[in-house]
């Protein structure tokens, strides 16, 4: 009874002092990409290594904060591009998809905002967008600079 108070009593605590839980693959943002930009002016881009000459990939643009992708593979599945921002600490602050549902040879944007000079990595995944699940999925970039 005692430890059910005290558990109690520290959940009040965090929640009056703001203390955030860890994220987790719940808090990950989903984003439907829109427009149709065409390449894009990046600072950074991930290729899906499929088949053919570009089969999808996902750029950022710093100025905007805006994530940019390419369908180019007839696979019957989207293209996501998987973000994560970093906390200066090190600690990973947001996560989320830019996924470009449309079809192949399209192009797709997500405008996001991120903390300015904070870090980010993308990749590059085929999606399955109505069960929001990824395989096939590139590395991590290296960082990259909002």
């Amino acid at each position: 009874m005692i430890r059910k108070i005290l558990t109690a009593a520290a959940i009040g605590l965090a929640s009056v002092l703001g203390i955030a839980a860890p994220a987790s693959a719940a808090d990950l943002e989903w984003n439907i990409a829109s427009g149709n930009p065409g390449p894009p002016v990046r600072d950074a881009c991930a290729y899906w290594p499929g088949t053919g000459q570009y089969p999808g990939y996902g750029c950022f643009t710093a100025n905007g904060d805006i994530f940019t992708l390419f369908d180019g593979a007839a696979d019957g599945h989207s293209i996501g591009l998987y973000w994560r921002n970093y906390a200066a600490d090190g600690s990973i602050y947001r996560e989320g998809a830019c996924v470009e549902t449309r079809g192949v040879g399209t192009w797709g944007a997500c405008n996001k905002n991120f903390i300015e000079n904070s870090r980010l990595k993308i990749m590059v995944c085929t999606v399955e967008s109505a069960t929001k699940s990824k395989y096939d999925c590139a590395n991590w970039s290296d960082w990259i600079y909002a």
